[in-house]
């Protein structure tokens, strides 16, 4: 008579033998698991260098075009520029994207920076007006035309140097408004919610170098 183990598997090797496949199987599962992960971060990492990179040229080719201009319908000699830690109103030059002609006024600046998800750099700009005379924090926010330029952001500051008036020796400084003359240079510092820090941005403004407010007739206000 045959043997009843030669005719095929015990209940126990049974067992044993899907629990030792269960096993493998979580284990690979695990694995995948984690290299899944791994590539998303590291997606989202390139992504977000990505992103840094086109956030600082954009930035480094508006703000180095700042104009010092005086609009016909502001006091004294303050020309169209308002520097704060958490933006910057400047008169420049329209972006690329940009069809029509004529100097536009930019706004960057931080929105919602305690948010959930942490705050954005966006970027607003419209055209040049006679309403210009007054600059706000929300000028980002009213622009006709705004884009986002970086995400998640925890922190954020902008400083100016140059030798703001009465002062003989430029430093830096954490607002730049009133003023009848543009900053030699703007910093960016940021710093995302998940601890990573941008390199800093330093960009000289192109205009700064002894040129005053050049007075003109901005566009009638719509």
């Amino acid at each position: 008579m045959t043997d009843a183990r030669q005719q095929g598997f015990t209940l126990i090797e049974l067992l044993i033998s899907v629990s030792l496949l269960v096993l493998l199987m979580a284990l690979l599962f695990t694995g995948l698991d984690v290299g899944t992960r791994h590539i998303g971060r590291q997606s989202a990492r390139l992504d977000r260098v990505s992103r840094m990179v086109v956030a600082q040229s954009f930035l480094r080719l508006q703000l180095a075009d700042a104009r010092a201009v005086t609009a016909s319908n502001l006091p004294g000699d303050a020309i169209t520029f308002d520097g704060r830690r958490d933006g910057v109103d400047f008169v420049s030059a329209p972006p690329q994207a940009v069809a029509q002609g004529g100097l536009q006024v930019l706004s960057v600046g931080i929105v919602d920076p305690h948010g959930a998800a942490g705050g954005q750099l966006l970027v607003g700009w419209r055209p040049l007006t006679a309403s210009d005379a007054d600059t706000s924090t929300e000028a980002v926010t009213e622009s006709e035309h705004r884009a986002a330029l970086l995400d998640h952001i925890q922190e954020a500051a902008f400083a100016y140097f140059g030798a703001a008036q009465g002062e003989d020796t430029p430093s830096w400084h954490p607002t730049w408004q009133n003023m009848n003359y543009l900053p030699s240079l703007i910093r960016l510092s940021i710093t995302f919610t998940d601890g990573e820090r941008m390199p800093e941005l330093v960009i000289a403004v192109r205009a700064a170098a002894g040129a005053t407010g050049a007075t003109i007739n901005p566009l009638p206000a719509r």
